[in-house]
């Protein structure tokens, strides 16, 4: 009787494992194509195009490292999704660039610490709607990465971090993150992964 019930035990142990062990496959199978479909969902990308230096910016030589400032370029962005809160645009991207010396907190000697802000303007909106402090046709973000050169004195093709603290869309807010890959003129691929706020989820919208 007690081999009987020993029995039981086992059985039933060896079941719920192998149970567990469906539910955690079945977990792992699914959750790379759950991430795949919400970043293809959430990510739009422009090809940044037909460049122009507005602005070749001053380079300055401290004590403390070398430090270029002033680096505008204009380029054309065009996307071919149609969820894109910009079709075809104006990309302007104001940077500034420095590399130290000797190691500083946070910063080492020999690395260029590549920084600026971007703007993306949607070229059919009026001049009206373009005053507005918030309005779709425009977003704007933050860029930064660091290299063994510095892009905006040198050629070459390098890739950085993107990121927008929050842009209007059609039916809300939103912010998102993602990459430049391109060259010193800013010609190459704009990727943003748009995440609605919590109150642009329950209305909807474009983003």
């Amino acid at each position: 009787m007690r081999r009987n019930k020993g029995r039981g035990r086992l059985q039933q142990a060896v079941r719920s494992v192998f149970m567990a062990a469906l539910t955690l496959l079945a977990i792992c199978s699914a959750l790379p194509q759950a991430i795949a479909g919400q970043g293809a969902e959430n990510m739009v990308s422009w090809q940044l195009l037909d460049s122009e230096v507005v602005n070749p910016g001053e380079t300055l030589t401290g004590s403390t490292g070398i430090l270029t400032k002033g680096y505008v370029v204009e380029a054309r962005a065009v996307s071919a999704q149609g969820s894109a809160p910009v079709r075809t645009g104006r990309y302007t991207v104001d940077m500034t660039a420095f590399s130290p010396q000797k190691d500083l907190p946070g910063q080492k000697a020999g690395v260029w610490y590549v920084r600026g802000t971007w703007t993306l303007t949607d070229l059919p909106a009026d001049s009206d709607q373009l005053k507005a402090h918030h309005n779709p046709g425009t977003i704007k973000g933050f860029i930064e990465t660091e290299l063994p050169f510095n892009p905006l004195t040198e050629g070459g093709n390098f890739d950085a971090q993107v990121r927008v603290p929050m842009a209007p869309g059609a039916a809300g807010w939103a912010s998102a993150n993602g990459t430049f890959t391109g060259n010193e003129r800013f010609e190459g691929t704009l990727n943003l992964f748009f995440k609605k706020s919590a109150a642009s989820q329950r209305q909807g919208g474009a983003l």
